[in-house]
């Protein structure tokens, strides 16, 4: 019986919680060296994506303030 698969919008949905979670499980299983579960391959990207998706806005959060500043 195949089980259905976590999409990055469920995963985000989860909550800080969860996430905080699942990145103690994937550093872990790296640590250690241990093998990954095809769902926790798709943990691991969604992590990544989320990391990404953090600092773009970081990144444009700067660009506007900057670009507010030189309007004024």
């Amino acid at each position: 019986m195949e089980t259905k698969r976590l999409t990055y919008e469920e995963f985000i949905n989860k909550g800080s919680e969860h996430y905080i979670e699942m990145v103690q499980l994937i550093d872990t299983k790296h640590k250690y060296r241990m093998e990954f579960t095809e769902d926790e391959k798709d943990i691991q990207d969604y992590i990544l994506e989320f990391q990404r998706q953090v600092k773009l806005d970081e990144l444009r959060n700067k660009f506007e303030k900057c670009f507010d500043i030189e309007q004024q």
